[in-house]
């Protein structure tokens, strides 16, 4: 069970957009500056958001397992990071592989707060998903062959860890994993075949 949970923590959304914004920040210029914007809209604000509704007793946890109290934290949340990509916008224009995640990142959360109301898709599995897109996107342009195969297999093992941890610790069944997966795979595809790069 600690090893799920430590999956579950050092994948969590959140915690992603770290690297994820690290490494496509260095693909473009002022690497420092959009790695900040990012730490900012797309990870210290909505994690800022979710400990203020767990002291307020909103919430029960930051993972916030009941589908049902996801509503408000999830309105918190893609607020934060449609501003996010606003700034992004504004300062850079609207070119740039930073630009994309920032996109695709607002409009994931909005598709699953929706799905959300409904039935309870997991957030956990999308964000590794298609932050496995956006880097195995970048890495793609500069590696080749076994280095690239050992890359995609790496993604596809910490999918399928996710999906695990989070069936394994019951905030999720199956289906709502691979659901996540799925729709992670296929959004962040679909924004990379689309958006102005």
């Amino acid at each position: 069970m600690l090893f799920a949970k430590s999956i579950s923590i050092l994948f969590n959304p959140l915690v992603l957009v770290l690297p994820l914004f690290y490494v496509l920040a260095l693909e473009s210029p002022d690497t420092t500056k959009k790695f900040a914007i990012a730490i900012l809209f797309f990870s210290l604000v909505p994690l800022l958001v979710l400990v203020l509704f767990k002291a307020l007793r909103r919430i029960e946890t930051l993972e916030i397992r009941n589908q049902h109290n996801r509503h408000l934290p999830f309105l918190f949340g893609i607020t934060s990071f449609m501003a996010g990509y606003l700034v992004l916008i504004y300062l850079y224009g609207a070119i740039g592989i930073v630009q994309a995640a920032g996109f695709a990142l607002a409009g994931s959360s909005a598709i699953a707060a929706l799905i959300n109301v409904r039935w309870k898709i997991s957030i956990h599995c999308t964000a590794v998903a298609m932050t496995s897109v956006f880097l195995l996107h970048v890495g793609g342009a500069s590696i080749s062959g076994p280095l690239f195969i050992t890359s995609v297999a790496l993604a596809i093992l910490i999918c399928a860890g996710m999906m695990w941890s989070r069936v394994i610790q019951g905030a999720h069944s199956l289906p709502q994993t691979i659901a996540g997966i799925l729709f992670g795979l296929l959004y962040g595809l679909t924004i990379l075949s689309i958006y102005p790069i």
